[in-house]
Formats: C-alpha cells, structure tokens, sequence
C-alpha cells in the first residue's frame, strides 16, 4: 500500500508540473523550444511512474492464481522476488537507464512468471555486450515481454516460448521480443495500430504507454 501511494504521489507531482509549465507560458519569458522540452520530461516521468502500477497489478493477479492452488511456498517466493525488484527499481532514480538495468528489471519479471508457468514458459534472452550499454528508458523491456507471455499462450496449455534479442547496429539499437505463440489477425494488427496511433487504449496501458515514451 505504501508504494502504491508512492507511486501515486510521484504521477500526481508530474501532472501538477505539467500544468505549471504551461502557466510559466504565459507568465514568463520562457521559449517555446524550452517549453516544449520541459513538458516532453514532465509527461515521460509521468508515463514512467505510470508502468509501475500496472505492472504491479498483473504480478499480485499471478499470485492470487498460486493462492488460489494452494501453492503458499512458491507464492512467498515470489513475494520476496517482486520486493528485491520494487527496491532496485526505486533506487534507480534516472529517467534513461543502460540496457544492462533494464536487462536485470526484466529477469526479475521473467523469474517470477517462470514460477507461474512452469515447463510452459521458456524465455531466451539473448543481448550482446555493445547492447548492454546503450541508453534506454526505464522499464521498457519488461512491459514488452509481459505482452509477448499474456498474449501468445495457446488455448491447448503447450509450451510457449520467447526470445529477446538486442543488437547494436551503427548508432541504433535493435530490440526484438518474439515468441511462437499464433500469429495475430489483421483485425488485432490494425486494432493495436489505431491505439499507437491515439495514444489511448481501454483494455491496456502496456504497448501505449511503451510507445509514447519512445516517441518523446
């Protein structure tokens, strides 16, 4: 409860500085450049805090389903895991993060979903050591990764793997996360490309609000 309203505080602190600057718009002699800039921090700080919320919702839902089956050991395990993840990431204070953070923040996850699923989950995550170093934003592998388990389960309960992979190429990063699951419909393609394209989803805030924050 007290993250949560840390968490709440921090995204409620972000919108307030939002609105502040577009009053400092009007009351001083501040450039649009600069405006624009100060309110692309405000709003990624927002998203950012935004995440976690979320991604501690879906954690507590896999640990109902353990209570649920009576499996009270593995539930305190991964009660203890999802603690060491929530104090690293609150140490971590930056708005961008070496790979290598965010590499760690999504092993943390990974770990906890293995516990879950068992012999029905493999991840492979394979980053190589030029990659480890680039600069991303905070918690970007982990929302990613969550899509790829949640949505490409089969019905039939087989095995579902998934592979992370970064590259550097040049002055760019690559990051693909694939995994084996059914191929998605162009009807869901086209349904995911108009919430990127709006910014707004009612079923989700995963992929929009990874999207956003790569594109300020």
């Amino acid at each position: 409860d007290h993250e949560i309203l840390r968490l709440a505080r921090v995204f409620n602190t972000m919108n307030e500085r939002i609105l502040a600057l577009r009053a400092a718009a009007y009351e001083a002699e501040i450039s649009d450049m600069q405006l624009e800039a100060e309110l692309r921090r405000a709003e990624l700080n927002a998203l950012q805090a935004q995440i976690h919320p979320h991604f501690l919702y879906n954690t507590l839902e896999s640990m109902k389903f353990m209570v649920r089956e009576h499996r009270m050991e593995t539930t305190l395990d991964m009660i203890d895991m999802l603690g060491d993840l929530f104090r690293a990431a609150a140490t971590e204070r930056k708005t961008l993060v070496p790979l290598s953070v965010e590499a760690e923040y999504a092993r943390a996850y990974i770990s906890l979903q293995m516990i879950r699923f068992e012999d029905k989950l493999a991840v492979d995550m394979d980053i190589e050591d030029q990659a480890l170093r680039a600069a991303v934003p905070k918690l970007i592998l982990q929302p990613l990764i969550e899509n790829a388990i949640q949505h490409g389960r089969r019905s039939d309960g087989s095995r579902l793997n998934v592979r992370v992979i970064a590259r550097r190429e040049g002055k760019r990063l690559s990051i693909v996360i694939r995994n084996d699951g059914l191929p998605m419909t162009p009807q869901a393609l086209q349904a995911l490309q108009a919430k990127l394209g709006g910014g707004r989803s009612d079923t989700g805030i995963g992929l929009v609000n990874v999207h956003r924050r790569l594109t300020l």
